[in-house]
Parts: structure tokens; C-alpha cells; sequence
């Protein structure tokens, strides 16, 4: 992709993974907290994805960001969880402990 910025030629090559063949292979808990109003990556998009995989859950926000910012409504949502998804997915707490998403993010 010559002639096109790093940045540019990131964001390209980015958009062309596709890893619809492999998410049926997943086989840990997985969690996937995405923004209704993305208009980046759409809503149904994830979900799509989210379906290839066994026993994913699926968390969306209130929010049109891709990536929610701190200041959102939606960001104490997506904390809450996550933090709720590790705890449940490490009950005894051996991959760091309690309140994990809190203490780093908050």
C-alpha cells in the first residue's frame, strides 16, 4: 500500500481482517462490550461475531463512540461489566483479584 500515511495504511490493512473462520474455536468465556450507535464497526457486526462463538455474551452501550470515553454514561456501564464478566469467569480470583477493571481504571 505504498503512497498512503502509516496511519492511513494501518487503519486499511486493519479493516481487512476477517477472523469469521477461527471464533468458532474459541473456547474460553468471552465478552463483547460494543457501542449501539458505533458507527465505525456497527452494532451487527458484533453481534455477527459474537454468534460464532459458544457461550459469548454480548454487552451493548449507550453510546455512538467506538471506543466510549471516561466522561460517557455508557463508561461506568462498560466497567461494571467487565468487571462483572472477569468475576464470574475467575471466581477465585487467581487472575488478579477483586474489582480489577476498578482498580486500574477507575
Amino acid at each position: 500500500m505504498s503512497g498512503l500515511t502509516p496511519g492511513v495504511e494501518f487503519l486499511t490493512t486493519f479493516g481487512l481482517i476477517d477472523v469469521t473462520d477461527v471464533a468458532p474455536l474459541v473456547r474460553c468465556p468471552t465478552m463483547f462490550v460494543h457501542s449501539r450507535g458505533d458507527r465505525r464497526q456497527p452494532l451487527i457486526d458484533a453481534k455477527a461475531l459474537a454468534a460464532l462463538i459458544d457461550g459469548s455474551e454480548m454487552v451493548a452501550l449507550p453510546s455512538r463512540s467506538h471506543l466510549p470515553l471516561a466522561d460517557e454514561p455508557a463508561w461506568p456501564l462498560a466497567l461494571d461489566a467487565i468487571e462483572s464478566f472477569l468475576a464470574a469467569a475467575d471466581p477465585a480470583g487467581v487472575c488478579g483479584g477483586t474489582g480489577p477493571v476498578n482498580d486500574v481504571l477507575r
